[in-house]
């Protein structure tokens, strides 16, 4: 639950969620907030292939194509099928979750099983792929909480939650061994979030601390990340703005360090509000293209 290496986490997050079809929070029926701003509050970023049958997706750096695949929706908009290069990923659901992932390359399906209590929260979540368990996470909660206090990934690693009177998370300790690795402590004021993450890289207890904030805008839309980066004895400043137009499309993210570091990514939609391009730059100079052609809608 490591957040290193936070500047291309920082400089790839908004990417990620719009360009990915994620089924991150499909599971996630409270905070989950430890690789920093999840938008949860927002099914738009979960949403955003609703309409459409097939696509094509093209990834171009420089004047090479590096990456090329057909991707298949359902009338949810959650992908069901990506056929690539070397492998054919069919992904199939059951009451919104995803419960398997079979591959072409690995002749095999992966399996996931979900263990709820009588009041619907998630106990346990595994996966499994050709017997073998791949993952197996437990999860615990207090008599009055509603949400897990204590995550268990494996025999040595294991988180504890803490929340406020809210219900939001206040604060993730992570363990291994028994030893405390990581402390994130996260604090809310209106529509900022801010978190400090501190983490035991060795055994002679030198914590290094780093601070982000992120701040929504009304509609629940993340507008700006700020992260201080220490690098050696300097601290670098990151920050990630981004807009939206009229109709609420994530239309432009810049990103700046205060080491004069600059980048930024457009993105473009049809008549029919699909994302047809996005386009990343560093420097000012064209680093990656993402094309999104051959749209089937329903």
């Amino acid at each position: 639950m490591q957040l290193n290496p936070k500047v291309k986490q920082l400089f790839s997050i908004l990417i990620v969620f719009v360009t990915s079809n994620l089924v991150i929070g499909q599971i996630w029926k409270y905070p989950n907030l430890p690789y920093g701003f999840e938008h949860l509050k927002n099914e738009d970023w979960y949403n955003s292939k609703k309409g459409i049958e097939s696509e094509t997706i093209i990834t171009i750096q420089g004047k090479d194509t590096i990456h090329q695949e057909n991707t298949y929706y359902d009338s949810l908009g959650r992908s069901i099928k990506r056929i690539f290069k070397d492998d054919t990923i069919i992904y199939e659901y059951n009451n919104g979750l995803l419960v398997s992932i079979s591959s072409q390359k690995i002749k095999g399906k992966q399996m996931r099983y979900f263990n709820f209590n009588e009041k619907g929260q998630l106990l346990e979540f595994t996966i499994v792929s050709k017997e073998d368990t791949l993952d197996n996470i437990k999860y615990g909660y207090s008599e009055k909480s509603k949400f897990p206090t204590s995550v268990e990934y494996n025999s040595y690693q294991r988180e504890e939650r803490v929340y406020n009177s809210n219900n939001e998370l206040k604060k993730l300790l992570t363990y291994e061994l028994d030893n405390l690795t990581d402390s994130i402590t996260y604090f809310y004021s209106g529509d900022t979030i801010k978190y400090t993450d501190c983490t035991n890289y060795n055994d002679e207890n030198v914590w290094d601390c780093q601070k982000t904030y992120g701040v929504y805008d009304n509609k629940g839309r993340l507008i700006k990340i700020v992260s201080e980066i220490q690098e050696g004895d300097k601290t670098v400043i990151s920050t990630t703005k981004s807009r939206y137009n009229k109709k609420g499309q994530i239309i432009k993210t810049t990103d700046i360090l205060s080491n004069g570091s600059k980048g930024k990514t457009l993105y473009y939609y049809d008549k029919n509000n699909f994302m047809i391009r996005v386009e990343t730059f560093s420097e000012g100079k064209k680093q990656r293209t993402i094309l999104y052609t051959n749209i089937v809608k329903k």
